[in-house]
């Protein structure tokens, strides 16, 4: 095995959409991987850790939901897998009973 000075790491969550952003593509091995429209070889070991988020977790949303003022008429919960979604959707009707509680399909047009 070949010794490698640097691997990136990558932290958190690589979104797939449909664009396929860089960094999703090497972590699903693809090989060159196109930067700024040119293709760049991939010659390091790379490794991901899922530990971490740059997005808020269901508690600090659920927080952040208990501190709002006020009567909150609607609620869409787009944050997560959607089995996450349901779960803390039930989860925001207990904190607030009289929101309507959502969880918007892909592509879903909701009126304000």
């Amino acid at each position: 095995m070949a010794f490698f000075r640097f691997a990136p790491i990558f932290r958190g969550f690589q979104d797939r959409c449909p664009a396929v952003p860089p960094g999703a593509q090497i972590l699903a091995g693809r090989n060159p991987v196109n930067i700024f429209g040119e293709p760049h070889e991939v010659r390091a070991r790379i490794a991901s850790i899922d530990a971490f988020s740059g997005h808020a977790d269901m508690h600090e949303l659920r927080r952040y939901v208990e501190n709002i003022g006020g009567n909150l008429k609607k609620i869409a919960v787009v944050h997560g897998e959607e089995s996450q979604c349901l779960a803390f959707a039930e989860t925001l009707r207990k904190i607030r009973p009289v929101a309507e509680i959502t969880v918007p399909v892909s592509g879903e047009i909701m009126e304000c």
